[in-house]
Formats: structure tokens, C-alpha cells, sequence
């Protein structure tokens, strides 16, 4: 057998080989001609008869594809690949009742064998014909003797009366695979659908709790019955349907994790441990068990305990390696936590003694107060010593004091950041937000605190409290950027949530307007900082960063530089259908027109040059500003203040360069460029590169063609070398 499909290979593979010449000779219906020959050799290969239907296929010829598969159906009868491959292309085609006539023949003569009949059945349900699976599924049970077969046409019958929404027929049904097939947890799920349906909620749990009482070791009996609790509002019986789980499955760990699972849903945490105690205790030969009760121990941060189970571990099992290096993981956290304990503790109790000796210190010096005046006007002599020693003493104990204190701080801070962190992981949300509210009072200047109470009143949807969370925070720290970031975001949110509600575009522009005033607050505290500058304009110019996407628009990228950009936003009209995400940028650009070319910007920057005169920083984005608004006038005016007060810098020359020849004041250019050019040679002639050599002269070139001196332009244009540039001079 084998031989002859290794001989089968060789000979299709030298046939292919021919029809490729053939085709790159435009010889189609000889290729045609080859397969028949070759199929009339070899009727029982179904390589070839999938080659010549792939040769029709390619000159289009579908209906001789079908009679090329009703021919293979002819050769082989009993095959199901040919009935296959003729009822998919039929189906392609869109003839689904010919693909139906092709499987009720192949079921005629292939009786005995159900593949044909689920190929039936599921296109009979892809095309919705549930009335016709019925009647099918009615004929099949009928004939078919082998029991084990049958399951899958009741699941088939069940489906289809599922979808015409006879429920109670799909009780029936259900009923009878069940007594039949009780393992089957396919017919189970089918009939508390349909008791879920006639509101018949007694009854699932019933038919679950005859489904464990027949299939005591199938977890997923316990899983949906559990669910089906859940939905109830029964909760506390979850844990006693695990327990019955394990009462029937000691040695089986699946049972024990979902019950756990269950628990620490609950909040019930000791009772975790305990379950894995009753694990060991009947499998004291298995080492998962320990492991999982060492990783509860380790989620609850019981350390030690955690330590003392490796211990059992290591003295029970031989293969040791996974819990000593778990022992030593836990160690090092036990360890860690136990520093920080002794941390604390010593911080404390030298705390009360540095107070003691500094009530001792300050009571010898306001004794001995007279001395030190005394000391003050005349020479120190025989208390030289004395008020030595006493001044060191005070300075060493203030050191002691402030090391002891710092110490004290950084470990209150790491222990209220954990307790913060775990009740806001068991959802104890109130808890959490009164922890974070002491600690903000303690710790005003720790933006994590604020992260997390906005976190839980956003998670609880209180947005009052989580704005005033920010006013709070940027109060506290009127300088630091962070803050102002976080309450801003939390207004784009506010804005992009309004919007996805399709709400009223005007609300929205008030909210733009307040994220504005806020920004200007912030310079105002902070005029020498240029981040609030940029952060004015951005949100001025609505440029939307990657930290408001996820709130905004999810997926969509929306990334805007400059004026002219928003205008082409409308392209992406045609791109997007929800009309939530259409809302949005309309919005946006509506609100880009309103700005009247975002005079905003230009107020922005020259707020931030008359704070900062002599920052080169502001001046650069303020003509940066200008330039992405083609304000010629206003650039050169801008420069020209610049160049008064010998602000001489290249790129201020050169933008007044454009500028003037932008408004067609050619000769003016010229001499601005020149100025430029001249400093490029004499302070910067060696780092300067031959292409912005060619640059001016292209520039000055264009400007001399304007002023109609042609000769001067086209010497301009052969200069190609920067260092043949100061010829320029003899031409000014």
C-alpha cells in the first residue's frame, strides 16, 4: 500500500509538472484532456480527481467541477471526501438545497455511517433549517440500533427546538438523552437553558444535582451547578457543593483549588488554609498539596507559616529542589519584613530617647547661658572646652534625630502603601479610600496615595470626590507637573465619556474651557517651567496624546501637529461608522475653527517670553507658533524686538529670512539671509555641511530671479561647493 501511494506521488507530481507547460502554453482544454486520462487510469485516486477540479476551477468552468466530483462519487461511493468536495462547491455557488439532495443520496447509500448524516444535519443548521433537522433526527433515531451513536442527534434535535423556542420540547427531549447518556453534560447544559427561559429555577439546580449524583468524579457538574448558584444569589452554598465535591474526590487537587477559589471570592481567608490543611491530611503523599498551601501562604504574606510548610516539605519528600528555592524566596521576604519591623521599633524607641537627651542638653545650655555670652564677647579660655563639647553634642543628636525620623517615615510609608494596595485587591473600597485619606494628610507630596483613591472612586464611579481627590492634590503641590497631568487627564476623560454619550457638544467646549484656565493657574505658580507652557498648547490645540487615547477613542490614533492638520481630519469620515467616534471629531474640528487660528497659542508663548527674557527656549516656540500659522507680519516684528536686544542667533536671522521673502520683500531677505551666512563662515565654518551651503544659495538665487537680476541668480545656481559661498559678498 504503501508503495503504491509513493508511486501515486511520482506520477501526480510528473503530470503537474505537464500541465504547467501546457498552461504556460495556453493549451487549457489538453490540460483537461491529461486529468481524464489520468482519472480513467486511476478512478480510485482522489489526488486526481482534486487536480482536475482545481484545473477547472482556474478556467472557470464550475458547473464541470461538480461533474467531475459527481464522477468520482460514481467510482467511489463509500468515500465522503468526494460527497464533500462536491457539497462545498455547490454551497459556493449558493445551490444549498442541490448540497442537501447531494448528502441525502450519500446517506441512501452509506446507511450505517453517521458521518454523513452530522454532515447533513450541520448544513441543514447553517442554512436554519430547524424543522428540517427535527424531522432528519426523528428518521435517524428510529433507524439507528447502535445506541452509543445516538447521542449526537438528540444534542442536534435538542439545538434545533432550542432555536424555535419550543422550551418544553426541549425539556422533553433533553430528558430522554439524558436517561440515556447521563455523563453527557452537553444535554444537561441544553435543558437548564430552557428551564432558565420558563423561569424554572428549582429545576436547575435539581437537574445539576442529578447530574453529580450520576457523574460523582466529572468537575464539571460542580462548576455548573455552582454558576447556576451564583445566579441564584446562593453563595454561601457554593462552598458546601465543594465540599460534597471533595467528600466524593479526596485524592483529586481540582476539586480543593475550585473550592478555594470559591473562598477567596468570599473573602474568607483562613478557611483557605484550612482547606489545603484537609488536602495534606488525605494526601500525605502528594506534594502538590503543600505546594499550594505554601503559594496561599505566600498571596496572604504569612511568611513564616510559609516557611515552616517548606520545612515539612523538605523533611517529608525526596525531590526537595522546588521547596528549598521556595524556602529561600520566602525567607527573604520574611527577612525583609522582619528588618523593617526592627526599623521601625528602633526608630521609635531612639525617638524617645533622643527626646530625653535633648530635654538634658537644652537644660544645660539655658544654665550655662551666661557662659556662652560671656564667651561671645570675650576669649573662650578656661570654657573653651565645655562649649565645644556642647555644641557637638547638640549638633550630633539634631543628625540622630533626623536619620531616626527619616527611617521611621520611609518604613510607615512602605507598610501603609501594602495595606492600601490590599484592600483595594479585596475590593474593601471604603478602607482603602479612609487609608489613603490619612495617608495623604501624613504624606502630601506622595502622588501614589491620590493615584489610588482616584483609582477606587473612579472603579466606584464617584467623580466628584475623585475630582476634589485632585484639586487636593494639586494644592498641596503647586509646582510639581504630575498632579496638574492627572487632574487634566481626568478632564479629557470627563469630555470623551460625554461624548461616547453623544451629549451636547457645549457642555464640552465649557470643559475645554476650564482645562485652559486650569493650565494657566499652573504657569501662574510655575511661569519659569516651560512643561505648563507645552501643556497649554497642547490642549489648545487639541492634540490628543497617547495617555488620552484609551479614554477617547480607544484604537484610533489621532495625533494632530498644527492647524493644517485638523482640517484634513474629515478624511477620516470615510473610515469610521460608529457615530460616537464620528461625534468626537467633528466636535474637534468645529472646536479648531472657533479658535480663529489658535491665537490661544500665540497669548501662551508670549506669556512665557515675558516671564522668561532671556530663556532662548521660549523665544524658539513662540516663532515656532507663528511659523505653523504663516503670521509673516508677526514674525518679523517678533524678530526684529529679538535682534534689538542682541538676541543674535541663526535661526532668528533666518526665520525673518522667509518671513520677508513671504511677503515679497525680497531685498530685505536678502540681507537677513546674508547675516546668516556671514555668521555660518566665521563662527561655525567648520560644522557647517555642503547641503545647507547649497540651501542659501538656492534661496538667495530665488530671491535675486525675483528681483529680475538674472546673471547674479544663475552664478547663485552653479555655486555647489559652501566654501565658494563667500562670493556672495561682492555681490551685496
Amino acid at each position: 500500500m504503501i508503495i503504491q501511494d509513493q508511486f501515486n506521488q511520482v506520477q501526480l507530481k510528473h503530470y503537474e509538472e505537464k500541465t504547467i507547460e501546457l498552461r504556460r502554453m495556453e493549451r487549457h482544454l489538453e490540460i483537461i484532456q491529461l486529468w481524464d486520462d489520468v482519472i480513467s487510469m486511476n478512478k480510485n485516486n482522489f489526488e486526481f480527481y482534486i487536480a482536475k477540479a482545481n484545473s477547472l476551477r482556474n478556467q472557470y468552468r464550475f458547473n464541470d467541477v461538480i461533474l467531475c466530483w459527481d464522477y468520482g462519487i460514481l467510482n467511489n461511493k463509500n468515500d465522503i471526501r468526494y460527497y464533500s468536495e462536491k457539497a462545498n462547491c455547490l454551497e459556493k455557488q449558493d445551490r444549498y438545497q442541490d448540497a442537501i439532495c447531494c448528502w441525502e443520496d450519500a446517506i441512501l447509500i452509506n446507511q450505517q455511517d453517521i458521518q454523513f448524516k452530522i454532515r447533513l444535519l450541520k448544513l441543514l443548521e447553517k442554512q436554519k433549517m430547524f424543522r428540517k433537522i427535527i424531522e432528519k433526527c426523528d428518521i435517524f433515531l428510529k433507524e439507528e440500533q447502535n445506541s452509543l451513536i445516538t447521542i449526537e442527534y438528540y444534542r442536534k434535535k435538542g439545538n434545533a427546538l432550542k432555536r424555535l423556542e419550543q422550551w418544553k420540547d426541549v425539556i422533553e427531549i433533553c430528558n430522554v438523552g439524558i436517561s440515556l447518556f447521563p455523563e453527557d453534560v452537553q444535554l444537561y447544559l441544553e435543558k437548564t437553558d430552557a428551564l432558565q427561559q420558563m423561569s424554572f429555577y428549582q429545576q436547575i439546580l435539581e437537574c445539576w444535582d442529578f447530574g453529580i449524583v450520576k457523574n460523582k468524579n466529572n468537575i464539571e457538574f460542580y462548576k455548573f451547578k455552582c454558576r447556576a448558584l451564583e445566579k441564584q444569589g446562593y453563595l454561601d452554598e457554593i462552598i458546601e457543593v465543594w465540599d460534597h465535591g471533595i467528600s466524593n474526590n479526596l485524592n483529586n487537587i481540582a476539586f480543593y483549588k475550585s473550592k478555594t477559589q470559591a473562598l477567596n471570592d468570599q473573602d474568607y481567608i483562613q478557611e483557605i488554609i484550612d482547606c489545603w490543611d484537609f488536602g495534606i491530611a488525605n494526601n500525605t503523599n502528594n506534594q502538590f498539596f503543600l505546594q499550594e498551601k505554601i503559594s496561599a501562604l505566600k498571596q496572604q504574606q504569612r511568611w513564616k507559616e510559609a516557611i515552616d510548610c517548606c520545612n515539612q516539605a523538605i523533611e517529608i519528600f525526596q525531590d526537595k529542589i522546588h521547596f528549598l528555592i521556595e524556602k529561600s524566596f520566602q525567607l527573604k521576604f520574611y527577612q525583609s519584613k522582619e528588618k523593617y519591623q526592627k526599623l521601625f521599633k528602633h526608630a521609635i524607641l531612639e525617638q524617645n530617647l533622643i527626646k530625653k537627651k535633648f530635654n538634658f542638653i537644652n537644660q544645660k545650655v539655658a544654665k550655662h547661658a551666661f557662659i556662652i555670652q560671656f564667651l561671645h564677647q570675650r576669649n573662650w579660655g578656661i570654657f573653651k572646652n565645655q562649649l565645644n563639647f556642647l555644641i557637638k553634642l547638640l549638633i550630633f543628636h539634631k543628625m540622630n534625630k533626623n536619620f531616626a525620623n527619616s527611617i521611621q517615615k520611609k518604613v510607615q510609608l512602605k507598610l501603609i502603601k501594602q495595606q492600601v494596595q490590599l484592600l483595594k485587591k479585596s475590593k474593601k473600597y471604603d478602607d482603602a479610600i479612609l487609608c489613603c485619606n490619612k495617608a495623604i494628610l501624613q504624606f502630601p507630596n506622595d502622588i501614589f496615595f491620590f493615584k489610588e483613591k482616584a483609582s477606587i472612586l473612579h472603579l466606584i464611579n464617584k467623580f466628584d470626590e475623585l475630582l476634589e481627590t485632585w484639586d487636593q492634590g494639586v494644592k498641596n503641590n503647586m509646582h510639581n507637573l504630575q498632579f496638574y497631568e492627572e487632574k487634566c487627564n481626568f478632564f479629557i476623560f470627563l469630555i470623551i465619556a460625554n461624548f461616547l454619550k453623544q451629549q451636547n457638544n457645549l457642555n464640552q467646549e465649557d470643559k475645554f474651557k476650564m482645562i485652559i484656565d486650569f493650565w494657566n493657574q499652573g504657569i501662574e505658580a510655575n511661569p519659569n517651567d516651560i512643561n505648563f507652557y507645552e501643556q497649554l498648547c497642547k490642549i489648545v490645540y487639541f492634540k490628543i496624546q497617547s495617555r488620552y487615547q484609551y479614554h477617547a477613542i480607544y484604537q484610533l490614533k489621532l495625533i494632530i501637529a498644527g492647524i493644517k492638520e485638523f482640517r484634513k481630519i474629515r478624511i477620516i469620515f470615510y473610515f469610521i461608522e460608529d457615530q460616537a467616534y464620528i461625534n468626537l471629531i467633528t466636535f474637534l474640528a468645529q472646536s479648531l475653527e472657533s479658535l480663529k487660528d489658535n491665537q490661544g497659542i500665540i497669548d501662551c508663548w508670549e506669556r512665557g517670553v515675558q516671564e522668561n527674557q532671556n530663556s532662548i527656549e521660549f523665544q524658539q516656540e513662540k516663532l515656532f507658533a507663528l511659523q505653523s500659522q504663516e503670521r509673516n507680519q508677526e514674525i518679523v516684528q517678533f524678530t526684529d524686538e529679538l535682534l534689538l536686544n542682541n538676541q543674535s542667533y541663526q535661526l532668528f536671522h533666518g526665520a525673518r529670512g522667509n518671513a520677508l521673502f513671504n511677503l515679497k520683500r525680497f531685498y530685505e531677505a536678502i540681507c537677513s539671509w546674508n547675516n546668516v551666512q556671514k555668521m555660518q563662515i566665521y563662527e561655525n565654518e567648520n560644522m557647517m555641511s555642503q547641503n545647507i551651503g547649497i540651501y542659501f544659495i538656492q534661496f538667495l538665487g530665488e530671491c535675486l530671479q525675483k528681483l529680475k537680476q538674472f546673471r547674479k541668480a544663475i552664478n547663485y545656481y552653479r555655486l555647489n561647493d559652501f566654501q565658494r559661498f563667500k562670493r556672495l559678498q561682492k555681490f551685496l
